[in-house]
């Protein structure tokens, strides 16, 4: 290239020339560089050396354009309580150019007023002392419009938050069309009111938070507290990692939130000793709208005790609103008694191919709380533990379990509990495959009865595959009207195959049964069972228990009365080569083996 080769260059400011030749020094360059990216703030006498307070110099810089750029150039700026402007963008060179708090009795390093807009903050360092002593919020950036105003398109991104006594960004009042991208947050301590790397408050609406990597405060590393709508708030792709309480929370602490819009995704929480990701309304909200979950990561989350709600690595609670639990992945869940997911007063809940990954086999992979009144999980893989629990209460109605895999399964596999119900509902468990662990005593599918006479429920188990369980379906355990159909299940290595308690008017059909000592069990005097069973050792078998007294009769087939195998009386041989004149089949009229047969009455000629 020769010394007079021209080229274009983006940080080049317009009256500079294109000549190279003309590049005299390094000092020159950065002349053109420190134009283009706007005002310099020691241009207005900042010095940038850590110790002198830079404040006034920085807000003369930013209160001397109307819009554009003020521009940090590396060095140590100690400044605090610098008040923004609409239109006015604050440029750094990341790591080099570092922002400390003066420690005054606002330790807030800039403040968002009244409708400040249009304002992006790139590429600077906010290094707060790591102490408790900043002042009332000890924030980085502390945005607060007023009651009744909103801060809008603001854009913060590519910046590092160190060691604020409260958090990098706190939002106290609303926030609109704003995007909080690509940042890191670390070390920040619990202050006045209780830290978070992101605090926001106040009504939210359209915002985007994401990319940021937030690591061990000593709160939580996203917290959104609405006191009024979330419309549009997107947590996506962030990174949170080891915080005192949530690793991403939103919830209402005033009884006040209206629509919620949430979608949550692609993100990764671990080692957080609450909740992973949490959701959390007040049961009094009225709210609507609809929160998705998707594809996010919860590693090693949950380490607290529960007490109150419970601890989970993922918490959806109070929404009211339809939720969308799907792809995510769940792994190891720090406290033996906490679920990986749990879910209460949803409405119109959908869970659907999430993972669930556990060691410890007392964990359960799924847990509710009440009032979650149409509920649907399907195509989830658990490995190593208990796959669902779910108390159904007060208004419950439809509940769906279909096509999951669950493998080395703890105690239960799927445990639905319906004895607090009063409302009319509907249970569907169908396709699922439950393989329990070695040695297992518990049971595949348990369902318990709403323990009010009054309330019917309506149950259906079909096409399960259950293996190596003490039970392998139970269903009953109550006095309600339950009915229900259990049929084309395929039940291996089991003691029990299906047991009943206190039920009314079950009717079981073509369930295959293999190495099952008890294929069916009655317990506490079923008030009504009627049973039709194709056994797959060869007969038909029809069980009948209406007065409380069990009667068994089997059906099979052949040429002649049976030889061989253990009868009852009342048991029936059906003559497969009938004709007239000849008897159409046999009836065991002493029971043994194979007992006494007697032909029935001829066919007429």
């Amino acid at each position: 290239m020769g010394s007079e080769t021209t080229y274009k260059n983006f940080w080049k400011p317009s009256y500079a020339t294109t000549s190279r030749s003309s590049w005299t020094s390094f000092n020159t360059c950065l002349d053109y560089l420190d134009a283009r990216l706007g005002v310099n703030v020691k241009a207005h006498e900042a010095t940038g050396d850590g110790s002198t307070d830079d404040s006034t110099a920085v807000q003369a810089a930013i209160d001397s354009i109307t819009a554009g750029n003020v521009y940090f150039p590396p060095g140590t700026y100690k400044i605090g309580n610098i008040t923004m402007k609409a239109g006015v963008n604050l440029i750094g060179h990341g790591r080099a150019s570092k922002l400390i708090p003066t420690n005054g009795t606002t330790a807030n390093i800039f403040t968002f007023g009244n409708n400040d807009s249009n304002i992006t903050l790139a590429y600077l360092y906010f290094y707060g002392d790591g102490t408790d002593t900043l002042g009332t919020y000890g924030s980085a950036v502390y945005i607060s419009a007023g009651a009744g105003y909103e801060c809008e398109n603001l854009r913060i991104i590519n910046c590092e938050f160190e060691s604020f006594s409260d958090s990098g960004i706190r939002c106290a009042d609303g926030l609109k069309k704003s995007w909080i991208i690509d940042n890191l947050f670390h070390d920040n301590i619990d202050g006045g009111i209780g830290s978070a790397d992101i605090n926001m408050l106040g009504t939210v609406s359209d915002v985007t938070i994401r990319g940021n990597q937030c690591l061990s405060a000593n709160d939580t590393g996203i917290r959104v507290i609405p006191t009024g709508e979330i419309r549009k708030l997107r947590i996506v792709e962030n990174t949170s990692i080891g915080h005192d309480e949530k690793g991403i929370a939103i919830y209402d602490v005033s009884g006040t939130a209206g629509t919620l819009d949430i979608v949550v995704a692609h993100n990764h929480a671990e080692d957080n000793d609450a909740r992973g990701i949490d959701i959390n309304m007040k049961s009094t909200d009225t709210i609507t709208g609809m929160v998705v979950f998707d594809s996010n990561t919860l590693y090693n989350n949950a380490s607290d005790s529960p007490a109150g709600a419970q601890i989970a690595q993922m918490g959806v609670i109070n929404t009211a609103v339809p939720v969308i639990v799907t792809n995510n992945i769940f792994r190891d869940v720090n406290n033996n008694s906490n679920p990986h997911l749990f879910i209460s007063g949803a409405d119109n809940a959908l869970i659907k191919g999430n993972q669930f990954h556990e060691s410890t086999a007392s964990v359960w992979a799924i847990r509710s709380g009440v009032v979650n009144t149409k509920i649907s999980i399907r195509d989830n893989q658990c490995y190593g533990h208990q796959f669902l629990y779910l108390s159904a209460s007060d208004e419950t109605q439809d509940v769906i379990v279909e096509n999951n895999s669950v493998f080395e399964c703890g105690a239960y596999g799927i445990w639905i509990s319906l004895q607090d119900n009063d409302t009319v509902g509907r249970v569907r468990v169908a396709n699922n495959h439950l393989h329990a662990a070695a040695g297992n005593s518990g049971e595949g599918i348990r369902l318990n009865s709403p323990n009010t006479a009054a309330v019917d429920w309506y149950a259906s188990i079909k096409g399960n595959d259950i293996y190596s369980f003490a039970d392998a379906i139970r269903v009953g355990n109550n006095d309600s009207d339950m009915e229900g159909v259990i049929s084309d299940n395929y039940i291996v290595d089991c003691t029990d195959g299906v047991v009943m308690d206190k039920v009314d008017d079950i009717v079981a059909q073509n369930n295959v049964f293999f190495g099952v000592t008890n294929r069916y069990r009655w317990l506490n005097s079923p008030a009504g069972v009627i049973m039709v069973e194709y056994n797959n050792a060869g007969w038909w078998e029809v069980l009948h228990d209406r007065d409380g007294t069990r009667r068994t009769v089997r059906f099979t087939f052949g040429t002649a009365a049976p030889a061989a195998g253990t009868w009852s009386q009342g048991d029936i041989c059906y003559n497969t080569g009938a004709a007239a004149g000849g008897a159409p089949g046999w009836v065991c009229t002493s029971a043994g083996s194979p007992g006494t047969w007697k032909a029935m009455a001829n066919l007429a000629a």
